[in-house]
């Protein structure tokens, strides 16, 4: 296993128990490795933030088009009786 993949597995948790050990072992000896588990992990930060980014994006511009075009009136108003 290339060591991408282990720490993509150390940070999902998916390690087996005995190569987690291991990991963490490796993590307090090898500052390289820390970096390099704390940059994998920075990314995954930042992919998450950018998907909720492009979700919340998509929900505005499905809410934009119920509420605004005429095709969709019958929805509208069912979605006003639900909240009256």
């Amino acid at each position: 296993m290339n060591e991408v993949q282990q720490i993509e597995q150390y940070l999902n948790r998916t390690l087996a128990p005995e190569e987690q050990v291991l990991m963490e072992a490796r993590l307090l000896l090898e500052p390289a490795l820390r970096d390099k588990v704390l940059w994998q992990q920075r990314s995954h930060e930042l992919i998450r933030a950018y998907s909720r980014k492009q979700i919340r994006l998509e929900i505005e511009k499905a809410h934009e088009r119920l509420f605004s075009e005429s095709r969709f009136s019958a929805f509208r108003r069912h979605i006003k009786h639900i909240f009256r």
